[in-house]
């Protein structure tokens, strides 16, 4: 498991980011147990509150969120983004699609709330933020 101080060790805030991200579990080993899965997503939240807590000493403009795949945990990742040369794409504004059943997912939704976080159902998983951390990132 890739440890949040590890990949903040040459972190440079003071840089634009566009879509930057981090997944903590690329090999996907959380698919194998919900108990292994909750680790990884309890060092994922950890790295997102680090983040959060360094990006806003060098923008003032940004944005921040976790996602989590529903059915792949390699595919779950921290993002940060800021206004960036690369494209006219900020702010970003996460789509939000139809909540449907969500009895199979009950288990990362009562764990990202128990955290404190928010969340959102988009397409193949699940939006996650906190309140207060950046720019919206939600279209209403």
């Amino acid at each position: 498991m890739k440890a949040s101080s590890d990949i903040l060790g040459n972190f440079d805030f003071s840089s634009w980011f566009s879509f930057w991200h981090e997944h903590l579990d690329s090999a996907g080993k959380g698919n194998e147990s919900w108990a292994i899965r909750m680790q990884y997503l309890n060092e994922m939240f950890l790295l997102y509150e680090k983040l959060n807590n360094e990006i806003c000493k060098y923008h003032n403009k940004y944005q921040s969120w976790c996602w989590i795949e529903d059915n792949e945990s390699g595919g779950d990742a921290v993002f940060l983004h800021t206004p960036n040369p690369n494209e006219n794409n900020y702010p970003f504004l996460e789509r939000v699609v139809e909540i449907g059943d969500l009895d199979k997912y009950q288990n990362i939704i009562e764990f990202v709330e128990r955290n404190g976080f928010k969340w959102v159902r988009t397409e193949n998983g699940f939006t996650v933020y906190k309140e207060g951390y950046g720019d919206t990132l939600i279209a209403l």
